[in-house]
């Protein structure tokens, strides 16, 4: 897995803080009697943490934000690989249901092949190897 180096961890930690003090300092507190919104909850909470729980707060995000960039070319990977095999899909089910056009018969006819013959052939051909199976094992 791949890690931030230390000067990069430490401006991302500076980042994730200051944005977390400037959120806090936009939200206004709830109004009398009214339940606070997700926001203002989040606001109060953070403005009540010491600052040492602030910076382990801000470490365990910029930790979770690592890993997650970490598994993002494996999920990105197996993203297109899904794609491609789903587009296979698609190709060949609308290659089977497209409509097909009449065909005209060619100008010139060649004769058809027999199918009897080709299976003669193919019985001949089983059977001479059955032969000389027959003959090595003598």
């Amino acid at each position: 897995m791949a890690t931030i180096k230390p000067s990069m961890a430490n401006f991302a930690q500076d980042l994730v803080l200051k944005a977390f003090d400037s959120l806090a300092a936009k939200i206004e507190p709830p109004q009398e009697g009214a339940d606070p919104s997700g926001l203002q909850k989040l606001s109060a909470n953070w403005q009540s943490l010491t600052p040492e729980e602030r910076q382990d707060f801000v470490g365990y995000v910029t930790s979770a934000a690592e890993v997650a960039a970490a598994a993002v070319p494996v999920v990105v990977a197996a993203a297109k690989k899904t794609i491609r095999r789903g587009a296979k899909r698609v190709v060949r089910r609308t290659a089977k249901k497209a409509p097909t056009a009449p065909v005209e018969p060619a100008a010139v006819q060649m004769p058809d092949k027999k199918k009897k013959d080709k299976d003669k052939k193919k019985k001949k051909h089983k059977k001479d190897k059955k032969d000389k199976k027959k003959k090595h094992k003598k």
